[in-house]
């Protein structure tokens, strides 16, 4: 089914973000995520989704200390290897 990948519900937006279903149907009726009714269910689309979601992404990949300079990716647990 091509909608259930293409689209999300509030209940599985709030599961993925980590805030309340009150919170995510607040952005819907804000217009913060643009929604549509489909079959009697509101439904976001995942591309309108992860827009949203892209600046705390960003700012979450520049602050995450294995993205330093010094650490090898092969080292699992996040120690600078010695050069």
């Amino acid at each position: 089914m091509t909608i259930a990948r293409e689209y999300m519900r509030a209940d599985e937006i709030a599961r993925l973000t980590g805030v309340s279903l009150r919170t995510v149907r607040r952005w819907i009726s804000e217009g913060k995520l643009p929604s549509a009714k489909i079959a009697g269910v509101r439904l976001v689309a995942k591309k309108a989704v992860l827009q949203m979601l892209a600046p705390a992404m960003r700012e979450w990949d520049e602050n995450d200390p294995e993205n330093e300079d010094n650490t090898d990716p092969q080292d699992s647990i996040g120690r600078s290897s010695p050069k």
